[in-house]
């Protein structure tokens, strides 16, 4: 591949050669993660569907001077900063609400394959007993796959740390047990008009794919990071070894302070049965193949 940047790559011509990128965003990474006090993190660039670069930065473990990989599952700076464990390129991270973006992604196969309708109300696939009928200001109304995945179907918005205590940290074989504690809620609006951010929705989501498909979300995503050929990308368990996985720090205050280790709900809770809303773990150079199958469709590579 020659070493100048594409017009699709570089449409104002800033820069002479891809070595030019590479630098510029080196110094921009670091000083980003200075100016946010960000201990590792990795950066990747891909160019017509090929992976050009990913680099490491900072420490996964700080504590052991442990670098950032570039497969962990993230990277720049420290992964562990109490071991000086420097960022790895291919260290693996949590995705969080990144994770609601692959499920829309296996949501998106399912109606390719003609397996989902959006506009179809949830109860085509869900049990009145699963998720009960609802009613706003006394009338009965319906609520549909799309208003669930945009987030204004008026369902249990997030509440963390809160919603922790409802949910179950323990194994979980199936998406089901996430919903359970929030079902009979009443709705915060009438489905369709206004927005509520809300992982529980999600979750709803991943009930559907488990109902259509009659299989659980995790094997259902885990052949979709098959196919993709995403092969350091997982729903997380609590009992995996997971190679390159960084610790996990936060700062005191929301906008400053000092690096601490993240609070202890972070190393006791896993995302078991979360997993449609933010419970995958990955690599940059493995995100970088869903953002090039989203503007390129090629699934079936």
């Amino acid at each position: 591949m020659s070493n100048k940047v594409g017009e699709d790559f570089d449409s104002n011509g800033k820069y002479d050669s891809l070595d030019d990128v590479i630098k510029d965003a080196r110094v921009q990474m670091k000083a980003f993660m200075d100016f946010n006090q960000i201990p590792g993190a990795v950066m990747a660039f891909s160019i017509n569907g090929t992976n050009v670069w990913t680099e490491g930065f900072g420490y996964t473990d700080i504590e052991n001077n442990v670098s950032t990989h570039k497969d962990s599952v993230w990277r720049f700076g420290y992964t562990d900063i109490e071991n000086n464990v420097s960022t790895h390129k291919d260290s693996v991270w949590r995705l969080a609400s990144i994770s609601k973006s692959l499920t829309s992604a296996l949501v998106g196969q399912l109606m390719d394959r003609h397996l989902i309708d959006l506009n179809a109300e949830i109860h085509k696939y869900l049990s009145k007993d699963f998720y009960p009928f609802k009613t706003f200001n006394g009338s009965a109304v319906n609520i549909t796959v799309r208003e669930v995945m945009s987030h204004t179907a008026g369902l249990h918005m997030s509440d963390y740390p809160e919603d922790f205590d409802k949910y179950l940290i323990r194994r979980a074989d199936n998406v089901s047990h996430n919903i359970k504690p929030f079902k009979d809620e009443p709705l915060l609006s009438k489905p369709g008009t206004e927005f509520s951010y809300s992982n529980y929705g999600f979750q709803m989501v991943g009930a559907i794919i488990e109902s259509i498909l009659h299989n659980t979300y995790e094997n259902e995503i885990k052949k979709m990071f098959t196919q993709l050929h995403m092969n350091s990308t997982f729903a997380e368990r609590r009992e995996m070894i997971v190679k390159h996985r960084p610790q996990y720090y936060q700062l005191s205050n929301q906008t400053s302070g000092t690096l601490q280790k993240s609070d202890i709900i972070d190393e006791l809770i896993s995302y078991e049965g979360s997993w449609p809303a933010g419970g995958i773990i990955s690599t940059a150079d493995n995100m970088l193949r869903t953002g090039v199958v989203d503007t390129g469709n090629h699934w079936q590579n």
